[in-house]
């Protein structure tokens, strides 16, 4: 698990890196700590994009809702 975790963390930062090339303009949201139940677990990570796009998952909701709107922002 280990394994198929770090390929996905290597991945999804490259994907930053590759993002940061474009255009410097996205939101990472990335999970701090949990309180309680939660869909996704502390270190979960996602960036979303002005057009809509997110990569990754902070679990739905109301969180990746307001990161949307933020990321939307000019």
């Amino acid at each position: 698990m280990a394994v198929a975790n770090g390929a996905f963390m290597v991945h999804f930062f490259q994907q930053v890196v590759q993002e940061l090339e474009r255009s410097p303009r996205f939101a990472l949201g990335i999970i701090s700590r949990v309180k309680g139940s939660s869909p996704q677990k502390q270190g979960a990570k996602a960036l979303f994009f002005p057009d809509d796009r997110m990569l990754g998952t902070l679990g739905g909701g109301c969180l990746e809702a307001e990161i949307r709107r933020r990321a939307a922002k000019p």
